[in-house]
């Protein structure tokens, strides 16, 4: 999927960037949105942390905009 395709799932929720705010137990991470699925009506997106290892499907009420 395009960057452009990602923005126009998420956008609303990251402020068209492909970066966002991912809250985990208390923690808020920042996140590279890699990839954008619908499921069963919902939106998962698929995100790796800026610093650090690993990928992760979240769904996209999970997310927010960075504002820093």
């Amino acid at each position: 999927m395009s960057i452009n395709d990602i923005l126009k799932l998420t956008g609303h929720k990251t402020g068209n960037k492909d970066i966002a705010l991912l809250k985990i137990d208390g923690f808020q991470v920042v996140v590279q949105i890699l990839d954008v699925r619908a499921v069963f009506g919902r939106v998962d997106c698929l995100v790796t942390p800026a610093q650090g290892a690993g990928k992760m499907w979240v769904q996209l009420s999970r997310l927010s905009e960075v504002t820093e």
